[in-house]
């Protein structure tokens, strides 16, 4: 039986996040999981799904398909190996903490050779239009290697980092090419806003006693094996970033 846990290291108090509200099931997209769903078969899906390539270019192009067919409610631009989702119209680049007091919601994504399936991209992208609408920045990485875990962790504008890949029974996570991810790279010196991990990786459970964190981040991990329907229900039905506060400059 899956079992879904939120700590906060070092004992320290409790952030209470609340249930997402309704508002994250924006403009009628009503996100229903099933197994059968998350699991299509590669040949069922349509010529749209991003192929597993190594790159983050047919991502890319396909979440921005889905913008153009939601009216371009928000801005999608690539960086290297990252996507990022923004708001438009808000505010200068330069003026970051105005256009985004909430910081960096960072999708880091280790296992792209799986085809994650259509669905699952759509409900990437539904998540990422809510998280810009309340005041964050969405960057996601397809095709995450260890390099990026540290990039993010030591951004000053990260808040979350919710990372995806396949884990191991003795705890250990591993990147897009398949290496074991190092257990002290999410607490080599951490930004100052970093404040919740969300591990969506088979043994978490195990991970989060394995591998190191900053003190007080928030950990939220699964029990045994777990796949995409636990990570998107936890995300449309009990999260509540927001409870974390604004970021400090």
């Amino acid at each position: 039986m899956k079992k879904l846990f939120t700590v906060v290291l070092l004992c320290l108090p409790c952030l209470g996040f609340s249930h997402t509200p309704e508002e994250l099931r924006l403009k009628g997209d009503n996100y229903s999981l099933s197994a059968a769903d998350l699991k299509i078969p590669p040949a069922a899906v349509s010529a749209a799904q991003p192929a597993a390539v190594g790159t983050a270019v047919p991502v890319f192009d396909y979440l921005s398909s889905l913008n153009r067919a939601d009216g371009a409610s928000v801005s999608i631009s690539r960086s290297g190996g990252s996507i990022i989702i923004e708001g438009f119209g808000k505010i200068p680049k330069s003026a970051y903490s105005d256009a985004y007091k909430n910081g960096d919601v960072v999708f880091l994504i280790g296992h792209l050779e799986d085809a994650l399936t259509e669905r699952e991209w759509t409900a990437y992208y539904n998540v990422a239009k809510w998280l810009v609408k309340e005041g964050f920045r969405v960057v996601m990485n397809p095709v995450a290697m260890v390099a990026d875990i540290k990039a993010s962790v030591q951004d000053d504008r990260t808040k979350v980092i919710i990372w995806s890949s396949h884990g191991s029974k003795d705890g250990g996570i591993y990147d897009s090419s398949k290496e074991l991810v190092p257990t002290d790279v999410f607490a080599m010196n951490p930004g100052r806003n970093f404040k919740q991990i969300i591990v969506s990786s088979c043994y978490s459970n195990v991970m989060v006693g394995r591998y190191q964190f900053p003190a007080g981040v928030n950990s939220t991990y699964w029990e045994g094996t777990t796949d995409s329907d636990d990570l998107f229900s936890y995300l449309f039905k009990r999260w509540d970033p927001r409870g974390l506060g604004e970021n400090v400059e």
